[in-house]
């Protein structure tokens, strides 16, 4: 995604999510979605 408010030299913000799923009590699987990491990265 685009930004204009970082840090010179930079124009994005890059994040790395892991996208998991667990077990529920029913048996359905359930959505455990977090991001890893971000970080600023100029992109031309």
């Amino acid at each position: 995604m685009a930004f204009e408010d970082l840090e010179p030299s930079n124009t994005h913000i890059v994040a790395i999510v892991l996208c998991r799923y667990t077990q529920g009590k029913d048996g359905q699987p359930v959505p455990n979605n977090y991001i890893v990491t971000a970080y600023q990265k100029f992109i031309g």
